[in-house]
């Protein structure tokens, strides 16, 4: 439905009697009852929207919503139907004035509009906070708000309605669709939102994320938790402060080393370099410098994975872009060991043509690399 037609359909309820409407319906209904040969199937309504009159120098519009099959739900229609016709008699009296519109019933606004938001997201909030509550209930009720919280007003509103807290709550859920889906509403609604990433600290939400890094066991969540760790942490220095308290980096460094698959250390890589050029670059680069074993890059780039590789040059070049950490680089990051890197990879794109290709972009940038730590 195009905004005109969504705008004179509400216009048409909020100026017509209720109980207008529900005559109708009804009637409609008992009608549907003789032809309807099955009310319970899934139809769409078609709008209806006849050719344009002239009529006494105006134009006039009629609408009607027709059933699409035999099977349409005719009440539902019916109803509409009495909307738009006491809209359009309405309008062509001029008797609507604004002072004289009908109270609109809630439930039957609720029924053509849909709840709002809020009411949606209390629901929801509701269903977490319900101790019998269903597994199924729980990840129904977080692919709500994941949904909803997409809106920056919604997120905003995640920690009003006091619902921040029940969804932190399931990181540490024994059941791993619950873990995952908290982190992802919780990464959703944090992203580039400073108001929901003051309350995130506030709550402890980042000690708990922390925490679940340093727990969770399978890296498809620990993955989204890190995801929610950035968009908690980006442009934020009191969230950098914080994780650095809570020794995140160093369980950072740690997970990499750990055998990190590779999904994750290209996620990881990324969100370091992007923290290594924001308004924290500082104390996060120097953390960095200060946690990394003088072998970190070169085993990362002994990793086969070629888009990994070109993020860890990336996180590398970050590095030396701070110049007060340009010597200790050098110096703790001990070159020598990229350039016996560079020299298996320059073997290995020798060997095969597909390599080579591979490589194309890679060798140039750690060529260039070895050449800053060098001058």
């Amino acid at each position: 439905m195009d905004a005109h037609l969504n705008g004179l359909l509400r216009w048409g309820i909020q100026n017509s009697d209720p109980e207008e409407l529900r005559r109708r319906a009804a009637a409609a209904g008992a009608t549907a009852t003789d032809t309807a040969t099955d009310a319970t199937d899934a139809t769409d309504i078609t709008i209806v929207q006849p050719a344009t009159e002239a009529s006494g120098g105006r134009s006039s519009v009629g609408l009607a919503l027709a059933p699409s099959s035999a099977n349409a739900p005719h009440a539902v229609t019916g109803a509409l139907n009495a909307a738009i016709a006491s809209a359009h008699t309405e309008a062509d009296a001029g008797t609507a004035a604004e002072g004289q519109q009908q109270p609109l019933d809630r439930k039957w606004m609720e029924a053509v509009l849909g709840k709002d938001d809020v009411t949606r997201m209390k629901e929801a909030r509701d269903m977490l906070l319900n101790p019998d509550a269903t597994k199924e209930n729980l990840e129904i009720a977080l692919d709500d708000l994941l949904f909803l919280v997409e809106s920056i007003d919604n997120a905003c509103d995640l920690h009003t309605i006091n619902a921040l807290v029940p969804v932190a709550n399931l990181l540490q859920s024994e059941h791993p669709t619950l873990r995952s889906g908290a982190a992802w509403v919780i990464a959703t609604a944090a992203q580039n939102t400073p108001k929901v990433q003051k309350q995130m600290l506030e709550t402890k939400v980042l000690d708990r994320l922390t925490q679940l890094l340093k727990e969770e066991s399978q890296m498809e969540i620990r993955a989204k938790a890190l995801t929610a760790v950035s968009a908690i942490l980006g442009h934020n220095p009191a969230g950098v402060e914080r994780f650095d308290e809570l020794n995140g980096f160093s369980l950072l460094l740690e997970v990499a080393s750990n055998n990190a698959d590779d999904a994750f250390l290209r996620k990881l890589t990324f969100i370091l370099r992007q923290l290594c050029t924001q308004e924290t670059a500082a104390l996060v680069a120097s953390r960095l410098v200060q946690l990394m074993a003088p072998a970190f890059f070169a085993n990362l780039l002994s990793r086969p994975n070629v888009d990994l590789r070109e993020k860890i040059l990336d996180l590398l070049s970050a590095l030396l872009e701070v110049p007060e950490l340009h010597s200790r680089v050098i110096s703790q990051l001990v070159p020598f060991q990229l350039e016996a890197t560079m020299k298996t990879l320059q073997a290995e794109a020798a060997a095969s043509t597909d390599v080579a290709e591979e490589y194309q972009d890679l060798l140039p940038r750690l060529t260039q690399i070895l050449a800053q730590m060098r001058s």
